[in-house]
């Protein structure tokens, strides 16, 4: 395989893996999933970021109630 296929091939899995985090976890319900897949398709690892981020606040609220 050349650089640049081992560099798609790289690039693919990274862009996926959010999307398989996302489909995975069980602390959102499946309307927050789909959500959140579909803005990760289109902005990508921003709203990736944002879903860690909030997802954060939401098991902390979670703890707190």
């Amino acid at each position: 395989m050349s650089g640049f296929g081992i560099l798609t091939l790289l690039y693919t899995i990274a862009w996926i893996a959010p999307m398989a985090f996302i489909a995975c976890s069980s602390q959102i319900t499946k309307y927050e999933k789909i959500a959140w897949i579909i803005a990760i398709t289109f902005i990508s690892w921003f709203a990736f970021i944002i879903y860690l981020l909030v997802r954060k606040i939401k098991i902390n609220r979670l703890k707190i109630s």
